[in-house]
């Protein structure tokens, strides 16, 4: 019998109504209501992305060391953070009786405040829905896509809000959501998995060798008359898991298979590559599923299990054939879940070998300009995102009715991107794909100069250019985390995932937050034809990279 998994639903419709209220105008609050100047706007807003470095990991491994009291911090951390953010409101009050230094480093407090612990939920999020799911990990791209539609709704209805009562409408939703989403995180409840060490070894080191299957092949047509029954998008989903994870270890006790090779069984090459030679009995069963579930309890393990579970259902897929958005969303990470990964670094692996990222792969030519190439992207990005509200409003002169409109349309954009993500890559390389990007964005950009303000035609191509900006984004992440897979072998892929999110959301966006504040002192079109330049010259610093010849691992 399916599980509609509504909790998660839940969890991500009301996080992400944080995100779609008054972080998303924060830029205009801080304009219209604080008075700030372009540069101290950059640096308030860069001071998250700056701080969820270390924050997302360490809150992350506090949650993956106690998940018995995981929802219970999810909801301190959102009343904290959410306290930090409707006390701006308050502070605003006192923009006048105070200089502005005053204001400005009282403001400061206040964002790293929220950085510290409101900037985390979202991969919290996406650690607690993940072991919800538990072996249904290939299900988690079905529940962060109400995440998208929630994010984008609320940008559209703020919008009209502030057009009507003003600004400070977007702090109303931000409190009933916080309300909400504390209240579901103290709905999330976790067992403690860990296992005795004694339980553990005793499993691992079982000498009788009964067959060599890690399951019973005499209830596989059972199991397929019972996974017939069911019709829903997440139980077909769930057919294809359980089959899957029937056959394919969770990627921590994986061998890395290149693409020609993902037809076949993968085989466990651990300290637990013993269990995969043993028919279990009911009880051995039981055992055996605590023992994965403890280990792939972590956050990060349990993102690459879902992101290889639903690569292996892609692979298997015709070419005609378009996997479900759940499914190509299970297939592609967040930032910040992928930011995570540094709560993995001195943790040791089964076999006792730390978890570390090598040198030799980090010294090659190739990998260090596609970083780089990644950093610029980000910091190119964030310098026209962030400041986007504020070019519509004092460049264009457009209504923040019509400035909800972006978050559907970018949202939209994302979200087919990422469906389209895996025939894409079947179809170009990634020299083509980078490219794409890159062009497309800095057409944006130039288009973005030519516009005219107080004129509808204007108005509305500004509009449609922020489809493109979703599609760039989505193109530009997707093909990154794809790439980022082939320079490291599969222990080190999730270290390597958590650098490539630092230097796209974390620093690249930090940087890119307070380097576009100063320059908008000089005008948009300054602005934008820097970030047109920074995105050219990390397209170039890519293709000297791609002259130096491929090495496999």
């Amino acid at each position: 019998m399916g599980t509609s998994y509504v909790l998660p639903k839940l969890l991500y419709v009301s996080l992400y109504s944080l995100y779609g209220s008054a972080i998303a105008y924060m830029v205009i609050f801080y304009d219209e209501e604080m008075g700030m100047n372009p540069q101290e706007i950059g640096l308030l807003l860069a001071t998250p992305y700056f701080v969820q470095i270390i924050s997302s990991p360490l809150w992350t491994l506090v949650a993956d060391s106690y998940p018995r009291f995981q929802g219970r911090l999810m909801a301190l951390l959102a009343l904290l953070g959410g306290t930090s953010v409707l006390a701006l409101p308050l502070l605003a009050e006192f923009v006048e009786k105070y200089s502005g230094p005053i204001i400005f480093w009282l403001a400061m407090c206040l964002a790293l405040m929220y950085s510290f612990f409101g900037s985390p939920l979202v991969a919290l999020v996406d650690s607690s829905v993940l072991k919800i799911l538990g072996d249904q990990k290939i299900l988690y791209g079905n529940q962060r896509l109400w995440g998208s539609i929630s994010n984008g709704i609320c940008i559209f209805a703020v919008g009209i809000l502030i057009n009507r009562v003003g600004v400070l409408s977007a702090f109303y939703l931000f409190g009933i959501a916080s309300v909400f989403l504390i209240i579901f995180c103290l709905m999330t409840r976790f067992e403690d998995t860990t296992a005795g060490h004694e339980e553990r070894q005793s499993l691992l080191s079982k000498s009788e060798v009964r067959g060599n299957y890690a399951y019973n092949p005499e209830q596989e047509p059972l199991q397929r008359q019972e996974s017939s029954t069911m019709n829903t998008d997440d139980d077909r989903q769930s057919r294809r898991s359980s089959i899957n994870t029937a056959y394919a270890p969770p990627p921590f006790f994986s061998q890395y298979q290149h693409s020609s090779d993902r037809g076949s069984i993968w085989r466990r090459d651990s300290v637990a590559s013993h269990a995969n030679t043993v028919l279990l009995d009911d009880e051995e069963s039981r055992r055996y599923h605590q023992l994965l579930q403890t280990i792939t309890a972590t956050t990060t393990y349990a993102a690459m299990d879902a992101q290889h579970e639903a690569n292996q259902v892609m692979s298997t897929m015709g070419n005609e054939q378009y996997p479900s958005i759940g499914l190509a969303l299970s297939h592609i990470p967040t930032v910040e879940t992928s930011m995570a990964a540094f709560s993995l670094v001195g943790q040791r692996q089964p076999d006792g070998a730390s978890i570390y990222l090598e040198k030799s792969s980090l010294r090659s030519l190739r990998v260090q300009t596609f970083l780089l190439m990644v950093l610029l992207f980000g910091l190119a990005y964030s310098m026209i995102g962030q400041f986007l509200f504020l070019i519509y409003r004092n460049d264009l002169g457009m209504d923040p009715s019509y400035m909800g409109l972006t978050g559907p349309l970018a949202g939209i954009a994302e979200v087919m991107t990422f469906w389209l993500s895996k025939k894409l890559f079947d179809t170009y390389s990634v020299t083509t794909l980078t490219t794409a990007a890159h062009v497309l964005y800095v057409f944006r950009n130039l288009v973005f100069m030519s516009l005219k303000r107080d004129d509808t035609v204007s108005i509305a191509v500004a509009l449609g250019l922020q489809v493109i900006n979703g599609f760039c984004y989505a193109l530009m992440w997707s093909t990154a985390v794809t790439e980022v897979d082939t320079f490291f072998p599969e222990e080190q892929r999730a270290m390597a995932q958590g650098i490539l999110a630092a230097l796209f959301s974390g620093l690249g966006y930090g940087l890119g937050c307070a380097l576009g504040g100063f320059i908008y002192d000089y005008g948009s079109v300054c602005l934008l034809a820097a970030s047109s330049c920074i995105a050219v010259f990390g397209l170039l610093a890519f293709y000297i990279g791609r002259l130096q010849p491929e090495h496999g691992h």
